[in-house]
C-alpha cells in the first residue's frame, strides 16, 4: 500500500498568509527600553541603580570585565579612570563605611549616578 500526500504549492501558502492580514492596522513600533524586559508594553524593568550601592566604584574587576583601554578612547579619561584606583581595587573616593561617593557632585562623567 503506497500513501501519497499532495503538498500545497509555495503560492498558495503565501496568498493564504497575505488574506489573513489585510484590513489588519498594526500599532506603530516603539524601540524597547534596554533596561526592561518582557514580551508586552507592561515590561519588567531588568536594572535600576540602587542608591548607596556602590557596585560600580570597584573599579579593578578582574579579566572578565573590560579594561578602561576598551572602554574609553581618550588617553586622559584611562588615565583619569587608573588614577581613581585604590591598592584594594575600589574608588579611592568611595568611603565603605557609609557607602557613598566622597565627590558625588564633581564626580568624573563616566561615574554614575546613585553612589
Amino acid at each position: 500500500m503506497s500513501h501519497i500526500t499532495a503538498l500545497p504549492s509555495f503560492e498558495i501558502v503565501c496568498s493564504a498568509h497575505k488574506v489573513g492580514r489585510k484590513g489588519k492596522k498594526t500599532a506603530p513600533k516603539t524601540k524597547p527600553s534596554k533596561d526592561t524586559m518582557g514580551f508586552s508594553s507592561g515590561r519588567k524593568e531588568i536594572w535600576r541603580c540602587v542608591e548607596s550601592c556602590g557596585a560600580c566604584c570597584k573599579l579593578a574587576k578582574g579579566p572578565a570585565f573590560a579594561t578602561p583601554e576598551e572602554i574609553f578612547s581618550d588617553p586622559s579619561d584611562i588615565e583619569l579612570y587608573r588614577s581613581l584606583i585604590g591598592p584594594d581595587g575600589w574608588c579611592i573616593h568611595y568611603e565603605k563605611n557609609t557607602r557613598t561617593c566622597s565627590i558625588y557632585p564633581d564626580r568624573p562623567y563616566f561615574c554614575p549616578s546613585g553612589t
